[in-house]
């Protein structure tokens, strides 16, 4: 820019001015989201980790989807937008700001609820009860799952048989659900209820991963989110899923009544990311 100065006398000067502006440093992804037929699924982000977080359904093919993405002004991202990527495992997002700086985005894809029939809705459709159990409307929360542990009946259980519907091999399971009890047994897990399973494919029953150390450890009628995150087999096609009530040997059972609720089993490609959906996503669901 030329800038032209008169002095009194008319005289006049010109002077080559250099405007200059600080380069932009933000480099943040501020949306992401795939395609799935004509909508689209949003992902979550977490800055605080540079994670990315998508839910994704059974039938959806993650090995070549088209991903939009909004990012800070005059900033770049890599790989460039347009491309199909494969979310079947963990990737990466490169975002570089205008002064160069960069940022790196985990993205990890997780299922939806693999869970048929969550809430117990149509009677428990899809669900096996055992003993004294079933489903019943609670005033505060909606349906709920409970079982009664009787006298002599050493381990009722209401539980659901989970068919993968594609390779999960060396994936991560995630179980979680909100779990109370009327009653408590002091110095004991005795009436505490319970998640637990096992997985199901081409190994024996002598090679069963059990799943467990997933109970409610709290005082009586208290809520407690009870989880685990697993590491999935080679070749799994299945898992037998069920909660119950927990007894130690010489205690006997009494009528008590234990809850389950907001039950979920999703699958991710880290533990990292089933951390990170029990800590920002989970209570977001309900």
């Amino acid at each position: 820019k030329i800038l032209t100065v008169t002095s009194e006398s008319g005289e006049e000067r010109k002077y080559s001015v250099v405007i200059t502006r600080a380069l932009n440093d933000e480099n943040s992804i501020l949306e992401f989201k795939i395609l799935n037929g004509l909508e689209y699924i949003i992902g979550y982000i977490d800055e605080e980790s540079s994670s990315i977080l998508i839910e994704v359904p059974k039938t959806l093919d993650l090995k070549s989807l088209t991903v939009s993405i909004s990012f800070s002004e005059n900033a770049n991202v890599s790989p460039k937008l347009g491309m199909s990527v494969n979310i079947s495992d963990e990737f990466e997002f490169i975002v570089t700001a205008e002064n160069g700086l960069k940022k790196t985005y985990i993205v990890n894809s997780y299922s939806e609820n693999l869970l048929t029939n969550p809430t117990g809705d149509n009677n428990g459709e899809n669900w096996n009860f055992d003993g004294l159990s079933g489903v019943e409307i609670d005033n505060e929360f909606g349906n709920v799952f409970y079982l009664v542990a009787n006298k002599g009946d050493f381990s009722p259980n209401i539980n659901q048989r989970i068919d993968l519907s594609r390779d999960y091999s060396n994936k991560y399971i995630l179980f979680i659900g909100d779990l109370t009890t009327e009653k408590i047994m002091p110095n004991s897990i005795t009436r505490h209820p319970y998640i637990w399973a096992y997985q199901i494919g081409d190994f024996s029953e002598d090679d069963w991963v059990f799943m467990q150390d997933m109970i409610h450890l709290s005082g009586a009628n208290e809520w407690e989110i009870i989880h685990g995150i697993h590491k999935l087999l080679p070749n799994v096609s299945g898992i037998h899923y069920q909660i119950g009530q927990a007894l130690m040997n010489g205690d006997p059972y009494d009528d008590t009544k234990s809850k389950y609720k907001d039950l979920e089993v999703r699958t991710f490609n880290t533990s990292e990311a089933a951390t990170l959906f029990i800590s920002k996503l989970y209570k977001q669901t309900k």
